[in-house]
């Protein structure tokens, strides 16, 4: 199998990801020369003509391509932390220079491409780092720029086994430091517990701060919105989601007897119940409504020739007569004599005070734009 090959076997099996890895590594071990196959696969991951437009063009194929080289390279790193420590014929200096020649191609791409906008899950920084660990040359280049390509990748799970990959470890307090200075609160706690560092950064505090700035964010303000309820929506669910991820924080590290989970669990539950109701009314909005009859149309009455039968006939439009009310025979229904109807609550009394004056209960809902209706989590 060459290099063309293998990348379009990964991209037919993309969606069965553990077996593929497996496949892959297998598949290596038989290869003449495996090293050789895994860097002839990374010929495409930058196009020839790297344009933005170019990119805009191939858009998820080349996203497909690129994550299907970051996972032949950590095949082949499955490869050979596996083999003999002595099969130089793995990996000999003459592959090792061949990769480096490599990461210094792509490594001015890199500073050209806006990594931070991906919200730390870069494909182009986690090909970088998973290629020179891969081939063991992190040596080679400076660690204060590792660190920063470290933080473009510090949402993926695997980020922390890349540092202690490249060796980084030591430069992980200053990473956490990073991260929780740009508000990436939840990374940070997997950094903290993966490297042993709760007693200079103590994971609770932390994601409280995180739940706290995301429901201030969140915080909808009426007189920079058009659509309220759309924003209220949006609020919502940037809210349920930072919960989410802090109960499986709390969970995975047995945080309960420090954060206890009852508080923020009903929210989930709350804001989970309005989402489902703010659906179901969005629905029945969209029934169709009865028509109604249009309410500038003209008619007029036609009086037969004995004066006793009236009719009424709109123009454009027929309507039913106008009946007059039944009055009944009050001998024979003595029930049928005029009911007024008094839908005044008994012990409501009746507001008589001026026009002008706002009701005592008004200051609770102007004023006050959009107030948050739930408890602080703390």
């Amino acid at each position: 199998m060459d290099a063309k090959g293998l990348l379009n076997y990964i991209v037919e099996n993309k969606k069965k990801l553990s077996v593929t890895h497996e496949e892959i590594s297998v598949a290596l071990e038989s290869a003449t020369d495996p090293a050789c196959l895994v860097l002839n696969s990374l010929e495409g991951f930058y196009p020839t003509n790297d344009t933005s437009q170019l990119k805009d063009k191939m858009g998820a194929a080349l996203q497909g391509m690129r994550k299907s080289c970051i996972i032949i390279l950590e095949a082949m790193a499955t490869l050979l932390a596996r083999a003999d420590p002595g099969a130089d014929h793995l990996l000999n200096p003459e592959t090792k220079q061949q990769a480096k020649a490599i990461a210094d191609e792509w490594r001015p791409k890199l500073a050209r491409a806006d990594i931070d906008a991906a919200n730390g899950n870069s494909l182009e920084a986690e090909a970088f780092l998973q290629l020179i660990s891969t081939f063991r040359i992190a040596s080679e280049f400076d660690e204060e720029e590792l660190c920063k390509l470290v933080l473009a990748v510090a949402q993926l799970r695997r980020a922390t086994e890349l540092c202690r990959s490249i060796g980084l470890i030591h430069k992980m307090p200053a990473v956490v430091e990073s991260l929780i200075n740009n508000g990436k609160q939840i990374a940070a706690v997997h950094f903290i517990h993966a490297f042993q560092l709760q007693e200079s950064f103590p994971p609770v505090p932390l994601l409280k701060v995180y739940l706290k700035n995301r429901r201030r964010n969140s915080q909808v303000k009426t007189g920079n919105v058009r659509d309220i309820a759309s924003a209220k929506n949006d609020a919502n669910a940037q809210e349920l989601a930072a919960l989410k991820a802090v109960i499986k924080c709390i969970e995975e590290y047995k945080l309960e007897s420090d954060y206890p989970l009852d508080t923020l669990r009903k929210r989930v539950i709350q804001l989970e119940k309005s989402k489902g109701d703010k659906k179901r009314s969005g629905e029945f909005s969209k029934r169709p409504q009865s028509k109604r009859p249009r309410p500038n149309e003209r008619y007029f009455s036609l009086h037969s020739s004995g004066g006793s039968t009236t009719s009424t006939v709109v123009l454009g439009r027929q309507v039913p007569p106008v009946r007059a009310p039944y009055a009944g025979n009050p001998d024979r229904y003595p029930h049928a004599a005029t009911v007024t109807y008094d839908y005044q609550v008994p012990s409501q009394s009746i507001y008589t005070g001026p026009a002008n004056v706002p009701p005592s209960n008004y200051g609770r809902y102007m004023g006050t734009s959009l107030q948050s209706s739930h408890q602080p989590y703390m």
